[in-house]
């Protein structure tokens, strides 16, 4: 979150979402890195077992509401069951829905302005979330919207035709029908199902995890640090989420790129005719090649000179020689590159 302004990224939510789990075990649990947002309270319902965390910042009046997945018995054997027979509402989304009023309520009593709400959770928590989410946008007073990682369906009845929802699940794939997260791939959502890619993902195991979209966040490199409200609008628009971080690529420069990754870089010229290391950007001319893990060296690759485009975050050799018109590119896996 970017304190100045509320502005909150994806790469935030992601953060909350692991909050609301450690909140589980132990709610005192401080949040890490949300600066500017004051950590208003965490609530665990005892008949429900509904977990809620909620965040504010002060100089935008933005609120994000989260929930964590499934943990307990109850969640497994309840509510989770619950879905599985297409409940309207489960009593942990009504204790969700409960929740967000309660914290709205009490910074209204406080004199604090909520000018809009984000909503997110993981799994049974994501479809919290909706429910959240939906209660909002039928009352229409207060901007709501969602973004979930790999939630559970929610009820159709829940789906009110006349309105379009901000909602975006985030749906973790590994690039085929078994390696793809199967809790949200059934049933309905909210707004959207945008499809994650990840081909660390290897079963629809790792699929569902949390943790998955930490290295999928490493590949997409720009969707982290996109505001949430910008890739909602633009997976409504029909974009795909490599779609929206090709073109939030293409916006940058390669100067801006190289120094995201490091604040004194040197780009090596055309000295060296074979470099090892990860493709850490592109734009849509060139290929930025990092020779080291955490190595200020950085070789900047011509795509059209290229025999083959690797993608943002393979670790590469590039050879160019003289007999060649283009450049050979060799996958090196994990290898270890030694930095100079």
């Amino acid at each position: 979150m970017k304190a100045d302004t509320g502005i909150v990224t994806v790469d935030d939510l992601l953060e909350v979402n692991k909050h609301t789990y450690r909140l589980l075990s132990d709610p005192k649990a401080k949040p890490k890195g949300l600066p500017g947002f004051e950590f208003i309270r965490y609530n665990f319902d005892k008949t429900s077992h509904h977990g809620g965390a909620a965040y504010y910042h002060e100089g935008s009046g933005t609120v994000v509401l989260a929930h964590p997945g499934s943990a307990t018995a109850k969640d497994w054997l309840v509510t989770d069951t619950g879905i599985l027979l297409g409940k309207k509402q489960t009593k942990a989304d009504v204790a969700a829905v409960d929740f967000a009023e309660s914290v709205m309520a009490e910074l209204a009593s406080n004199k604090k302005l909520i000018s809009g709400v984000v909503e997110t959770g993981h799994s049974k928590g994501g479809r919290e979330s909706q429910a959240v989410t939906a209660h909002l946008a039928s009352k229409g007073i207060i901007p709501c919207v969602g973004l979930t990682f790999n939630s559970a369906m929610i009820s159709k009845k829940t789906k009110l035709p006349d309105i379009d929802y901000d909602h975006v699940n985030l749906r973790m794939t590994g690039g085929g029908l078994f390696k793809t997260d199967v809790v949200s791939s059934v049933g309905t959502q909210l707004g959207k199902n945008a499809d994650f890619p990840n081909p660390e993902v290897k079963n629809f195991i790792q699929a569902h995890l949390l943790g998955s979209f930490d290295s999928g966040l490493k590949r997409l490199s720009e969707i982290g640090g996109m505001a949430v409200h910008d890739l909602i609008a633009s997976c409504k628009k029909g974009l795909s989420i490599p779609q929206i971080n090709e073109q939030a690529m293409a916006k940058k420069s390669t100067t801006e790129i190289v120094r995201e990754h490091h604040p004194a870089p040197e780009i090596l010229g055309t000295n060296m005719p074979s470099t090892k290391g990860k493709i850490v950007g592109e734009t849509a001319t060139e290929s930025i090649q990092r020779l080291g893990e955490g190595s200020r060296f950085f070789k900047i690759h011509d795509k059209s000179k290229l025999a083959s485009i690797p993608k943002v975050g393979d670790t590469v050799q590039i050879t160019y020689s003289s007999g060649s018109i283009k450049a050979a590119v060799k996958s090196i896996g994990h290898q270890r590159v030694n930095t100079r």
